[in-house]
Order: C-alpha cells, then structure tokens, then sequence
C-alpha cells in the first residue's frame, strides 16, 4: 500500500512540474511595459519657416536617456542641443 501512495505522489509531483513548465511561457512579463516606456519622435517630420524656430518633441522622455540633435546641412536648418529647429534658408534636410 505504502508503494502505491509514493507511486501516486511521484506521479501528481510530476504532473504539477509539466503544468507549471507549460505555464511561464504564457504568463506575461515585464518587458511590455518597458517598451511602452521607451522614447519616440511624437511626430517623425515638422515644417520649420526661414527665421521661425520649432522644438522636437519626444514622447516618454526621461532623465534614464540621453538624447542628441544634429542637422545634416546646416544651411537650411541649425538645431540646439536640446532640439529647438530654427530654419536657416528655403529647403530640405535631415535632423
């Protein structure tokens, strides 16, 4: 009788290792909310006047991430270090 019992006990031992292994994959973890966190551009293009100057906006941002700003021609826009655009001259390009 004693063999059956331990029998009984290795088998329910078992089962609940196999569930409890099928169930980590299911259970969410905390890496979802970590991206929601991330920062992002709030807009991906902006249209800046000669002379009038607009700041890049970021959605998110924290004191966790740096953050820097560079125009690829400096002719038609010059950006600040803490992303404030001011157009130079009529055209197009990159920050």
């Amino acid at each position: 009788m004693k063999t059956m019992t331990r029998k009984l006990y290795r088998k329910m031992i078992c089962a609940a290792v196999i569930l409890s292994l099928l169930l980590v994959p299911v259970i969410p973890s905390g890496s979802a909310s970590l991206k929601a966190r991330t920062p992002k551009l709030k807009t991906k293009t902006i249209t800046v006047k000669v002379g009038k100057k607009k700041t890049i906006a970021i959605k998110n941002k924290s004191a966790k991430y740096k953050f820097t700003f560079a125009s690829k021609n400096k002719k038609i826009a010059k950006v600040t270090a803490k992303g404030v655009v001011k157009g130079i001259k009529a055209g197009k390009t990159t920050v």
